[in-house]
């Protein structure tokens, strides 16, 4: 195996996979797993006898006596080893036989590798029973997930899942349903976080407050919005020269979200699912509803003189009233998101209690899982110890904690306050963990209304567009839609909006949009079949 084992402590394996004959042509990975390709060095911490990587106990060597199940991930994930150490004492203290170790691949630059590395690694006699799969790396339309689950590697845990009371008690049922491939699942997260709305508003409460207003009287079209951000930019301006009234997040040149339509894959910007039954998928500049926000958002920032700033991140200031997410996230104290959102004079992080959020073109939750997940390996010895492991990460709140913020934090009024950053997303259960800084107290309560009144799954299944062999295609006509970023930009001299429209229409046809249309049906048909 062209693989390089070093035991760095008692708890973790780092393996390089040393891919040398991987050729990467036409966006296809190869890999050559000759016998001659096949090479080892292992590296023994002291007092380490054993030369073995199977999954049976330990025997003569200093660690613990108790049963392994290791643990993949890709290095710029794995758990540290004081969060292993955590875990294990946790495992200890409940009772179980066996203990976590990590199986690391580092110096993985793209999902496809890391998917081709857990292969080979495990195709050459590795143990691996638990493995993390993501999409790390680039901008990849399949993940290491869907690769993997393709190639028969991951367990069925269907009937697991189904039967786990305490686990369907612990996360929503839309989002267990969302995680099912072909009817089938076969891993799970518990991030709470990975669904988009339509577009939807991020309100000072503060401002609110201050002006007397509901979220009743902000809940309308942009359109029916001037005369009150009208008033407020006068007034604010009076005592402020540097506020502004709107921030307006947007990036056409990536994936795009408007309610149940999604992209078709990673960073594909100018196609959507759809609904309709004439195509399953359509151009998003084909959405009327997409151009009727898209125009009332230009027309704001060009024939207003309400004060605007564009914001192709996630950021938000004090002094800004309202912000206009126009690619719809959900839901906005989502900490990776809200983190960003910092006082004026920087002090301190806003949390969800500065913000209204408002949905006024509808508040569905659109929830597809085709992100990180926790699998349970198809080759483990240990299945059962391993879904024992995937229900404890879910279902108990202290090894919930462990594995998604690490240990050794700091606690302010019942929330976890270093920074209020997510330790792993997608370990652990988000929906029943100690809130972070920027989460709502009630956030368990919260997120199960969210999911269970609003949350609608994808009907396209666990289908995403393979992009390889089109990464040329896709480029061109992501910059294509990047141009409709110039709408809502001051410094562009854009008076017509549909002359405009119909201009970036021509230069996404031009660069290839009807292939990639085309070809997503191709897909789709196949993938239906």
């Amino acid at each position: 195996m062209n693989t390089k084992i070093s035991r760095k402590s008692n708890n973790t394996i780092v393996i390089a996979v040393f891919l040398t004959a991987t050729l990467i042509q036409g966006g296809c990975v190869k890999v050559d797993r000759s016998p001659e390709n096949v090479y080892s060095i292992i590296e023994y911490s002291e007092g380490d006898t054993s030369n073995s990587s199977t999954d049976t106990a330990p025997g003569s060597d200093s660690r613990d006596a108790s049963p392994i199940l290791y643990y993949a991930t890709e290095e710029v994930s794995f758990m540290d080893d004081d969060v292993i150490e955590a875990v294990n004492l946790y495992l200890a203290e409940k009772g179980c036989e066996y203990r976590i170790e990590n199986v690391v691949f580092p110096e993985i630059d793209s999902t496809y590798a890391y998917a081709e590395a857990v292969e080979t690694y495990v195709d050459n006699g590795g143990t691996i029973d638990i493995c993390y799969l993501s999409t790390l790396f680039d901008n990849a339309s399949l993940n290491s997930f869907d690769i993997l689950k393709k190639d028969g590697y991951l367990e069925d845990l269907t009937d697991r899942i189904e039967g786990c009371e305490a686990l369907n008690s612990c996360i929503p049922q839309a989002k267990i349903d969302a995680h099912r491939s072909s009817g089938r699942i076969f891993g799970l997260n518990a991030y709470p976080y990975s669904a988009s709305t339509k577009p939807c508003y991020i309100v000072s409460r503060e401002l609110m407050n201050r002006y007397g207003l509901t979220e009743e009287d902000l809940n309308k079209p942009i359109s029916e919005l001037v005369d009150l951000l009208s008033n407020v930019q006068s007034s604010e301006s009076a005592v402020n020269d540097e506020f502004t009234c709107t921030l307006i997040s947007a990036d056409f040149g990536s994936e795009c979200t408007f309610g149940p339509l999604r992209s078709i894959g990673n960073g594909i910007a100018c196609i959507k699912m759809s609904e309709e039954e004439s195509s399953p998928f359509v151009y998003v500049l084909d959405d009327d509803g997409f151009l009727s926000v898209l125009k009332e958002t230009f027309e704001l920032c060009r024939n207003t003189d309400i004060k605007t700033a564009v914001n192709q991140g996630q950021s938000y200031y004090e002094n800004s009233f309202i912000r206009i997410a126009l690619n719809g996230f959900f839901p906005t104290f989502d900490p990776a998101s809200v983190l960003q959102y910092k006082s004026t004079d920087d002090s301190r992080v806003l949390t969800s209690d500065d913000f209204s959020i408002i949905y006024p073109y509808g508040d569905e939750v659109y929830i597809t899982e085709h992100m990180s997940q926790n699998s349970v390996m198809a080759s483990s010895k240990h299945k059962d110890w391993a879904w024992d492991f995937l229900v404890r990460s879910v279902t108990d709140k202290e090894l919930a904690d462990i594995l998604q913020y690490g240990v050794n934090l700091e606690y302010v009024d019942g929330k976890v306050a270093d920074k209020g950053v997510l330790g792993s997303w997608f370990r652990g259960n988000g929906f029943i963990s100690t809130p972070a800084v920027v989460e709502p107290q009630e956030k368990t309560k919260i997120l199960f209304d969210i999911y269970d009144k609003k949350g609608v799954v994808s009907s396209f299944g666990d289908f995403v567009f393979d992009k390889r062999g089109f990464e040329g295609v896709v480029a061109s006509t992501d910059q294509a839609m990047g141009l409709l970023n110039n709408l809502l930009s001051p410094e562009t001299e854009i008076t017509d909006f549909d002359d405009y429209i119909a201009t970036v229409r021509r230069k996404l046809i031009e660069s290839g949009a009807d292939e990639l249309l085309n070809a997503a049906i191709e897909q789709y048909r196949d993938y239906c079949e």
